[in-house]
């Protein structure tokens, strides 16, 4: 008898509760049906009754009521409030959707505009210092490739490139003498059996110098994309320093500064 009593006061609350949400979904069916019957001002009226009474009202409810006062603000030519009530639905449910097939077009721009407006909102704004930095280290790129990436910071890729360019243009540099010669060599050749081999070293190194010039290209074009598209961190001053020491007693030390 004791537990039937304690039992008694759950059932009683349990029920309450499922009385109150029936009563706050009823609501919500009461402001979509007045917006299908056409009247937009009783719909607008109930819905923002709704909204302003303090209750627990369930999410999924609230964001069908914002989603109605949207319809109807449209359909009352108030699609300003109409974005609003939309961006109130998709806070609630970012992932919210109309289908076109059964939304107007009219109705489906404003909840596009809305969605549009939203996205903008919850972008970090971009920070004036750091675009000048980040302009700062494209022109560098620009000078040579490397020298943007050491301006921000990223050490490891601004040494990469700027040795992989050195190298590819020294190697380019070569190519570009052996070519040379080797062309020479070509045209001067009277001997027919050494003409062939002749002709093999000078087309070697004309490809070879294509293909290091390319490499080099593409390095210098990487550097430019990587200064740009990547959000720069804060830049660092120190200068790039090369040392060689020829001797235990001599140094000899070449310093860049950018």
């Amino acid at each position: 008898m004791l537990a039937l009593w304690a039992v008694i006061p759950c059932v009683l609350s349990l029920t309450t509760e499922l009385q109150a949400q029936a009563e706050k979904s009823s609501a919500v069916e009461v402001v979509e049906s007045l917006y299908n019957e056409g009247r937009f001002r009783d719909a607008e009226l109930t819905a923002l009754r709704t909204l302003q009474e303090p209750s627990d009202l369930a999410a999924v409810d609230r964001g069908r009521i914002h989603r109605a006062l949207g319809f109807t603000y449209v359909a009352m030519g108030e699609n300003d409030k109409a974005r609003s009530q939309f961006t109130e639905w998709l806070v609630i449910d970012p992932l919210a959707q109309l289908d076109s097939v059964y939304v107007s077009p009219k109705i489906i721009t404003v909840f596009r505009e809305a969605q549009t407006a939203l996205k903008q909102m919850r972008e970090p704004a971009r920070d004036p210092a750091g675009l000048r930095t980040q302009l700062s280290a494209t022109k560098r790129s620009m000078l040579f490739p490397g020298l943007g990436q050491l301006y921000t910071g990223k050490q490891t890729k601004g040494i990469a490139m700027f040795a992989s360019e050195i190298l590819l243009l020294g190697a380019f540099a070569y190519c570009q003498v052996q070519y040379s010669q080797a062309r020479d060599d070509y045209f001067q050749e009277r001997d027919p059996a050494q003409m062939s081999d002749r002709y093999s070293t000078y087309n070697n190194y004309n490809r070879a110098r294509y293909a290091t010039l390319a490499l080099a290209a593409g390095v210098y074009f990487y550097s430019l994309y990587d200064a740009l598209s990547n959000e720069p961190p804060k830049p660092v001053t120190s200068p790039l320093t090369l040392s060689i020491w020829p001797q235990p007693n001599r140094m000899v030390t070449l310093t860049l500064r950018y």
